[in-house]
């Protein structure tokens, strides 16, 4: 008996030290994450990111000019195109009549004096990229 006492004991012995050596490695985490999380709210930004279409609101003052010269750009080549017989009549019409669409987005956005931001000039671009390519197809 004296023997399964023993081993008793040292199965409890090596037990309790299984159990304290995990409970010391759960403090020493638990301690070091309360020594760092002062540390981690102060290299937190107060204020929370801006989300990235906020870089799109910001102002262009020049895309108001370049949108410009694209626009007379291709109203040039639609009525070059209409007098070289490479589109009809029709053809010159609708796309003149996507042109001014996007001449009047432009108006629009350009309201009471507001400068086009990023994303409005962006729009724009992209019309005006689809009329080339319209116009570009429909020459063949």
């Amino acid at each position: 008996m004296t023997d399964s006492g023993t081993d008793s004991g040292t199965n409890s012995g090596t037990n309790f030290g299984k159990t304290f050596g995990k409970t010391l490695v759960t403090l020493a985490i638990l301690g070091g994450l309360t020594a760092m999380t002062p540390m981690m709210a102060e290299a937190r930004p107060m204020k929370p990111a801006p989300a990235m279409s906020y870089h799109h609101d910001r102002q262009d003052p020049a895309a108001s000019g370049r949108i410009d010269a694209r626009v007379a750009s291709l109203a040039g080549d639609i009525k070059s195109a209409q007098r070289m017989h490479h589109l009809t009549v029709r053809e010159a019409s609708r796309l003149t009549g996507k042109l001014d669409a996007v001449k009047s987005a432009k108006r629009q956005d350009e309201r009471s004096g507001h400068i086009l931001t990023e994303r409005e000039a962006a729009s724009l671009n992209a019309s005006l990229d689809s009329l080339s390519a319209q116009l570009r197809t429909a020459r063949r």
